[in-house]
């Protein structure tokens, strides 16, 4: 078992993540495709309060509250300055359109135009000083006016609704999800795991660097703003009023979760484990990554490590089922066995290119 769990933790921690799974000879329905696992029932609960359409990062945030109200000053005080210098924009800009309406109504005021008795250059100025006005005003309002619009009255939930109604404390659960780019990309199990529209690299350029344990270690919930993700504060306050209502724990948002929905099996979690840190056996991927890398075999690569987890987890299971089943020497035997195919399949003569590695006793599971 502890050499299942070295696995899954070295392998998260590499430099990418594989997306694809090595196809399993059970003949019941597949499982999702690693690292992905059906939710625990823990958190089934608060899964049903997300919108299916986005991918979601879950997680805690441990700063103190002292630290949080300063992070939170500053855009607090921003909106603040924004919304004041709307107001007074308005209270200049309202009469002059009022009297603009009038004038085009048919009334005699300041904004008619007399346009028999005013020559071309005063025409063209006030045309140019009110186009002006309306470009500026409209630039305002579409602009600038939806940042202190969310920020103070945010629907379904904003900032000042979420610190309203949470607070500020020690542990706080963060909720963020995808931006547009991954607004309805996730179909089927097969675009989750990199064969569809959301593809591998959008994993690796965007979910997996968003989780990265010094990033999130590293910065409070309300400074993790960036042009992939966005707070989603309905969440954050559902999170919290769970746990307050007895329904959930905050153990359960603890560590780094990330979330979709597919279409064939719902809500599936990847809880991502460790520090990035894998010691020797992380050095050793990276090795292997890179000499085949420079054969041109990346994708032998991942079918590799695929075929590790699957067979150091199905020995795994029949340990745990059978009494005095040496499951770390059958997973190995199997693996030596079924990766000399999957090598040879690929034109790299297996004996050969681990003897130039150092052989395989720093990859995780496959310890002598």
């Amino acid at each position: 078992m502890a050499k299942s769990t070295a696995t899954k933790r070295a392998v998260k921690s590499s430099s990418r993540t594989p997306l694809k799974s090595f196809p399993s000879n059970s003949a019941s329905e597949p499982e999702p495709r690693y690292p992905f696992r059906p939710p625990s029932s823990s958190l089934v609960p608060f899964l049903a309060t997300l919108p299916p359409t986005h991918i979601y990062l879950i997680h805690t945030d441990t700063f103190p509250p002292s630290h949080k109200r300063r992070i939170f000053a500053v855009p607090l005080i921003l909106n603040v300055c924004l919304a004041l210098l709307l107001l007074w924009r308005a209270y200049h800009a309202v009469p002059s359109y009022f009297a603009i309406l009038l004038a085009t109504l048919g009334f005699d005021n300041r904004a008619r135009v007399d346009i028999g008795a005013t020559d071309w250059p005063a025409l063209l100025e006030i045309g140019a000083s009110r186009t002006g006005m309306f470009f500026l005003d409209f630039a305002l309002v579409r602009f600038v006016a939806v940042w202190p619009v969310d920020f103070f009255w945010g629907t379904p939930a904003g900032p000042m609704r979420w610190r309203r109604e949470v607070g500020f404390c020690k542990a706080e659960v963060v909720v963020r999800r995808s931006r547009r780019w991954g607004e309805g990309v996730v179909g089927d199990d097969q675009e989750v795991m990199g064969e569809g529209k959301l593809g591998a690299k959008a994993f690796e350029e965007r979910v997996i660097p968003g989780m990265n344990a010094g990033w999130v270690r590293g910065r409070s919930g309300m400074a993790m703003l960036d042009k992939n993700w966005d707070l989603w504060f309905r969440g954050m306050v559902d999170a919290h009023s769970m746990v307050e209502q007895g329904k959930m724990r905050m153990e359960h948002f603890e560590g780094r979760t990330v979330a979709v929905h597919t279409e064939e099996k719902g809500w599936l979690v990847w809880q991502m484990e460790g520090d990035d840190d894998g010691g020797p056996a992380r050095r050793k991927i990276q090795l292997v990554k890179a000499r085949l890398e420079a054969l041109g075999k990346e994708s032998l690569f991942w079918s590799w490590v695929e075929l590790v987890q699957f067979e150091t987890d199905r020995a795994t299971q029949a340990r745990a089922t059978q009494h005095g089943h040496d499951g770390a020497g059958s997973a190995r035997a199997d693996v030596m066995q079924r990766g000399k195919r999957l090598f040879e399949a690929h034109g790299v003569d297996f004996d050969d290119f681990w003897q130039g590695v150092g052989g395989m006793d720093d990859m995780p599971g496959m310890a002598a």
